[in-house]
């Protein structure tokens, strides 16, 4: 038996954040304006590989039905046309590569998207941060983007850096994660998002996941970071 079979479970970002007051989860507000990107269109590195995703694209595609969204994949998603959206947007799903780092969270943190050179693609976390989001969830379907450095305030990486912009809950990722698997699990997230809280949603999206998909790690690499209700 695991945790997730008695109830919820989330990560509060530190112990300050647990007296923190947050509105209220509204899915009618979030659902309202998605930003659904899936599998960008990365440029060819001499020092990177970085292999294409099209179970990602897949998985963009399906979410952006069940929100009736049109999601952009492929050339379409890119660093720019993202950053001018995001503040716009309710609810940010990211479908794409991303990189932790423990030595240096804040540039070598990063999420990847299209642009003309690979690093011209890279929304590191230091820019994140910086951004002023309004969106009621952030979702980070990629591998580590919940990974960073241990810090008295917390974990600095990523998923810190949505939360400092201004996005109270983010779904992480704390391995690398099976696409398969992982489209499975989002959709039932998503669906479930409609008549439950986050962290209930993303635990009853793990035990359905868990049915096809027995090993932990292909259900129970994401966790909520953030206010769970």
């Amino acid at each position: 038996m695991y945790l997730v079979d008695k109830m919820s479970v989330s990560v509060a970002p530190s112990l300050f954040d647990l007296w923190a007051e947050a509105s209220p989860w509204n899915n009618d507000l979030a659902f309202s304006s998605a930003l659904i990107v899936g599998n960008p269109t990365l440029p060819y590195s001499d020092e990177w590989t970085v292999p294409a995703l099209p179970g990602a694209e897949t998985e963009a595609y399906e979410v952006a039905e069940l929100l009736d969204e049109v999601p952009l994949v492929g050339e379409l998603a890119t660093k720019d046309a993202i950053v001018e959206r995001a503040p716009e947007s309710t609810f940010l799903y990211f479908a794409t590569h991303g990189i932790s780092s423990y030595y240096d969270p804040l540039e070598g943190g990063l999420l990847m998207f299209s642009a003309t050179t690979l690093e011209q693609g890279w929304w590191t976390a230091r820019e994140i941060q910086n951004a002023n989001l309004n969106a009621e969830i952030a979702v980070l379907s990629a591998c580590q983007t919940g990974l960073g450095r241990s810090h008295d305030a917390g974990t600095i990486g990523i998923s810190r850096a949505f939360q400092i912009a201004g996005v109270p809950r983010v779904v992480m990722s704390l391995w690398n994660v099976d696409d398969e698997s992982t489209n499975l699990l989002m959709q039932s997230f998503v669906r479930n998002l409609e008549n439950e809280m986050p962290a209930e949603a993303l635990r009853q999206a793990m035990l359905e996941t868990r049915e096809i998909y027995p090993s932990p790690l292909d259900w129970a690499s994401f966790t909520l970071f953030g206010t769970p209700r």
